[in-house]
């Protein structure tokens, strides 16, 4: 019965120590498995941000982009100076005045800020000139009067000198 008794000891022994084993490997197999589960949904919720990330900068370039275009449309260029000098000449013109640039010159970097100053000339009636000072006024850009005169000449038309500055950003 005591040779018995020693190898179901053994016995149970042996069985305990292979149950505690495989209860040992499968908690460091579930351990690891969360481990790498963990590293998985760390991973996702990374790229669910990015992702949120990247579609908050696309509706922002989407709203941006009007904003530019009008930033752009607003801002005065080399580029757009033909295209300005041309409509003051023809809008003295449809005022009834003798409307004439006199010059144009692009300012230095080191003379202050970078930009045109132009120089108008015209003549007509007092209601013509003082029309068209204003529509120089409203242009849709900065404008900068650096010189502004508006004189009669004896029993003649009003002259209206002046000369503007528009800042130009390149």
């Amino acid at each position: 019965m005591i040779k018995n008794s020693y190898t179901a000891t053994i016995f149970f022994s042996a069985a305990a120590l292979v149950l505690f084993g495989l209860l040992g490997w499968s908690f460091y197999h579930i351990a690891g498995e969360h481990r790498q589960s963990v590293e998985y949904l760390r991973q996702e919720g990374e790229s669910a941000a990015e992702e949120r990330a990247f579609q908050a900068l696309r509706r922002i370039q989407t709203s941006a982009e009007e904003d530019l275009a009008a930033f752009e449309s607003a801002v005065f260029s080399q580029d757009k100076l033909l295209p300005v000098i041309e409509p003051l000449e023809n809008a003295g013109r449809t005022l009834g005045l003798k409307t004439e640039i006199s010059s144009v010159e692009k300012t230095l970097p080191d003379a202050g800020p970078l930009g045109f100053l132009i120089s108008i000339d015209s003549e007509g009636s007092w209601k013509g000139a003082f029309a068209f000072l204003q529509a120089v006024e409203n242009l849709p850009y900065r404008v900068v009067f650096k010189e502004a005169s508006l004189a009669k000449k004896k029993e003649g038309p009003w002259r209206a000198y002046f000369t503007i500055f528009m800042p130009a950003f390149e």
